[in-house]
């Protein structure tokens, strides 16, 4: 019986759980099986936990912030101005702090945590950290935490940017603007629900109304607005570069296509 190995890239452990960051699991509870094709409206791992299976594949643990359609790439909605932070920080920190602070913003407990922050200093030089958590404020001053002490001192009124956890925010509707972050394998009715992606491996997907590999060096393919898939030759050259989703795994004959299977390359 295939069995589902974990990698965490957390730092935390989740209540009830023994996932602790950096730890190979050969099971996790409740998935006996290689394909994490469970649900809940419950938190059970980290937010961009990461699973490998026994085969290669990868999963990333995700919230829905609306439905989910299976088989088709799954768009992270998270936008700078609802949940990020483009500001100055409000005070000054000494070389070895692991947190800044701004004022006038409005966020959750640790609704940023698992997102990252970059601090630019002068001479075009920055640092970047993994945010750990921050503070809750209703536009008011939040401290955002991240994972490293930072190397030079940041002085009162420093420029940064920051944004919250690209997996919270995952929707499969149809929008040009947004990049999709991996696959669901299942259907998700609503938003509020904790699921999994598959980010890389081979992969069904929804092919459209599209063939796959049935021209010479046809082999590419790219993700449609909704989230199916499309053959990169077939794009109408419009200008517009589409997000690239991998390549089709079979080999086929002319004027033949065949199954969408690809290997889909998004996060290893």
């Amino acid at each position: 019986m295939a069995r589902a190995r974990y990698v965490s890239n957390s730092r935390d452990l989740v209540p009830g759980t023994r996932i602790q960051g950096n730890i190979i699991h050969e099971q996790i509870k409740g998935m006996d099986v290689g394909i994490p094709d469970v649900t809940s409206t419950t938190q059970q791992y980290p937010l961009g936990t990461r699973l490998i299976t026994a085969d290669g594949r990868v999963f990333r643990y995700c919230l829905s912030s609306a439905a989910i359609q299976a088989g088709r790439g799954t768009k992270t909605r998270i936008t700078m101005a609802d949940d990020g932070i483009a500001a100055n920080t409000s005070k000054a920190e000494a070389v070895g702090a692991k947190s800044v602070s701004f004022a006038s913003q409005t966020f959750a407990l640790d609704e940023l945590k698992g997102g990252y922050i970059c601090m630019y200093s002068a001479g075009s030089t920055y640092q970047q950290r993994y945010i750990t958590g921050n503070t809750a404020a209703a536009g008011a001053t939040v401290e955002v935490k991240f994972d490293a002490p930072i190397t030079t001192a940041v002085t009162a009124a420093m420029y940064c940017e920051a944004l919250g956890n690209p997996y919270r925010y995952m929707s499969s509707a149809s929008f040009g603007y947004a990049s999709c972050l991996g696959v669901s394998h299942v259907v998700v009715a609503a938003a509020g629900t904790y699921f999994w992606i598959q980010t890389w491996g081979i992969c069904w997907m929804n092919p459209g109304p599209y063939g796959m590999g049935g021209d010479a060096q046809e082999r590419a393919v790219i993700f449609n607005p909704d989230g199916s898939l499309r053959p990169r030759n077939e794009h109408s050259g419009d200008g517009v570069d589409y997000q690239l989703a991998g390549f089709i795994v079979q080999t086929d004959s002319n004027g033949s296509d065949g199954p969408p299977f690809i290997m889909l390359q998004i996060s290893p």
